[in-house]
């Protein structure tokens, strides 16, 4: 069934309209797999007369008026930043062996624990692929027919800020958000806003409940504020606006901190290192963008795209994650991992690619403003399989430390036993053959010996007996 209100809100097409729809979408997405392309089918929007029209009302972005060095820095820092310089964290020790840091030595090490650093670090972060992590596990979002992108955006901001903090099931509730906005009814899904407001909603009500206690449907956009209930979880608690350091590259006040493209022309990688550095620690980041060449029904989410920006953002997107790839010249090129708020029928299941640098074409960037939010979430620290004091002091003597480095690592279904147990390399197939044979061997020739001296023994005692016989 559609819940994103396209079939409601616009003219049907007939069946000539829905094959040029058809062709279209097949034709820019033939690099897709089936089960991928399966689900493209699946967007309401080919049964559309005019598909065209579509994304129109899909954005919702009213940047927030900020001026530099908006707030003081009399209150306590972000808590979830660490040293840029991520790579260095690990230290090699002697003898050319690292030594992994202990979870529970530091409360905040779940920000990047070492499984997490396999999937995201300085130079790669897509943590979707790792499909036991919370972030990986938060569903794409579809804001149906209101201009909702900047509620959805700081939405999955704060839940993968969750993640990060080890909460297993942080998913905010945005209808709540949406409803509790001061705008007049029929303004709270027509009209855009940004991830500022958002914040100063919750703020404001000391309130955030789950997804779960209040569902999203873009039908009840513009009811009033719920009445919270006793049973409901209140996951603004313990949370907390923080002040943010003065920097004239920046716009920021209580809990929020932006910056925006063109203060980076003359040092880019600046302004890119930036955003790695706080998907690094926060999950994800909001990103302003301009919608016009994304805004089709038949966008492709798998091929990098280079794209315009606009001195005119309209959308909020988040990226959450980065990667390199080959260009057309086979040069070495960066991109970035988008997520929309489109539903999982859109591009590649509601996520795009988009290269990091600007256009030679283009006078803005496709990233017009970066945003993230400044604020305390307490940590829940994970339950760790105790150990013996020796085995924590020595760890590499644990006995579940090649468990640990080397099981979670392999197939064990497909790995010798030996060597998961000792760390030693697999035979090949050839030597193990031989191993085979020249047991069998060894157990042929051993029978053999016993059989020669159980038959000596029986003809000594027969002997024996005769001789016992004859006197």
């Amino acid at each position: 069934s559609d819940v994103s209100g396209t079939l409601e809100e616009y003219a049907l097409g007939a069946a000539e309209d829905v094959y040029t729809n058809l062709t279209k979408l097949i034709t820019n997405n033939m690099e897709d797999s089936i089960a991928k392309l399966k689900s493209k089918l699946m967007n309401p929007a080919i049964c559309l007369k005019d598909v065209n029209k579509w994304g129109e009302k899909k954005t919702g972005l009213v940047l927030p008026e900020l001026s530099s060095n908006n707030s003081d820095n009399t209150n306590e820092k972000d808590d979830t930043k660490t040293d840029i310089k991520s790579d260095e964290k690990l230290e090699e020790g002697f003898d050319g062996v690292i030594d992994l840091p202990l979870l529970h030595e530091n409360e905040l090490a779940g920000y990047t624990t070492i499984e997490d650093y396999q999937y995201c670090n300085n130079e790669y972060c897509d943590r979707l692929k790792d499909k036991t992590s919370c972030i990986s596990k938060i569903n794409v979002e579809d804001q149906g027919n209101c201009a909702t992108s900047w509620l959805f955006a700081s939405k999955l901001h704060l839940d993968t800020i969750g993640c990060m903090k080890g909460h297993d099931n942080f998913s905010a509730s945005a209808l709540y958000v949406a409803n509790c906005s001061k705008k007049d009814s029929k303004d709270k899904c027509l009209t855009g806003s940004n991830p500022l407001e958002f914040l100063n909603i919750i703020d404001e009500n000391k309130f955030l409940p789950t997804t779960s206690n209040l569902p999203y449907s873009y039908k009840k956009v513009g009811n009033e504020c719920p009445q919270t209930m006793e049973n409901w979880t209140n996951l603004w608690k313990d949370v907390k606006l923080l002040k943010s350091e003065n920097n004239d590259k920046s716009l920021n006040t209580n809990g929020y901190i932006s910056y925006q493209s063109k203060h980076f022309k003359d040092n880019f990688n600046e302004y890119a290192n930036l955003i790695k550095h706080e998907i690094q620690n926060k999950g994800s980041v909001i990103a302003y963008v301009n919608s016009k060449d994304i805004n089709s029904y038949d966008f492709n989410g798998n091929k990098v795209h280079k794209l315009c920006g606009s001195a005119t953002p309209d959308m909020a997107v988040n990226i959450i994650g980065y990667g390199k790839y080959l260009n057309e010249n086979n040069e070495v090129k960066s991109f970035w991992l988008v997520r929309n708020s489109w539903g999982k029928h859109w591009a590649d299941e509601g996520n795009f690619k988009v290269d990091i640098e600007t256009p030679e074409n283009c006078e803005h960037n496709f990233i017009h403003t970066f945003a993230t939010f400044n604020i305390y979430v307490p940590f829940v620290k994970k339950n760790i399989q105790s150990e013996s004091e020796i085995n924590l002091y020595y760890s590499k003597n644990s006995p579940d430390f090649f468990n640990n480095l080397y099981l979670k690592n392999l197939d064990a279904d497909n790995t010798n036993k030996d060597s998961l147990i000792q760390g030693q390399d697999e035979p090949s197939s050839d030597s193990t053959v031989e191993v085979k044979e020249q047991s069998a061997g060894d157990g042929t020739k051993q029978s053999s010996e016993e059989g020669e001296q159980k038959s000596s023994k029986e003809g000594e005692a027969k002997e024996k007996s005769e001789s016992e016989k004859e006197k």
